[in-house]
């Protein structure tokens, strides 16, 4: 009998934890508050391209000279955010003048994605 009391806890304590849901990595990421509830966060990293960093060929360095680069936020603990092209990142997303700078971004983290949509920005 104990051995079946002792099951149906195992059950029982299996079902709460499922039910309130895994221990998510958002938790670690954004120091037990997420985004939507935090508002906007502050993170330092380098613009870098997608195409020039992944493809360093002079074919990939001839795109983006003729279309612009594709420039994503490496943060500085080396994570890769997107961000949100609007009128105000168009030039930062597809600039030379901000190839491989030093960046410092406010803007709200959409959630379950890397994406930021930038409120502010300052290169270094």
């Amino acid at each position: 009998m104990s051995k079946k009391i002792m099951l149906a806890c195992v059950i029982i304590l299996f079902l709460v934890a499922s039910c309130s849901g895994p221990i998510s990595l958002k938790r670690w990421v954004y120091n037990d508050t997420p985004p939507e509830e935090k508002g906007d966060v502050t993170m330092s990293g380098t613009l870098i391209c997608l195409n020039c960093f992944f493809d360093q060929s002079e074919e990939a360095r001839a795109f983006c000279a003729s279309n612009g680069h594709q420039h994503v936020l490496r943060a500085v603990d080396e994570r890769i955010f997107a961000i949100v092209r609007d009128s105000k990142t168009k030039e930062l997303i597809e600039s030379e003048n901000y190839h491989n700078k030093a960046v410092t971004i406010t803007g709200r983290i959409i959630e379950d994605s890397r994406a930021i949509k930038v409120s502010s920005f300052e290169t270094f």
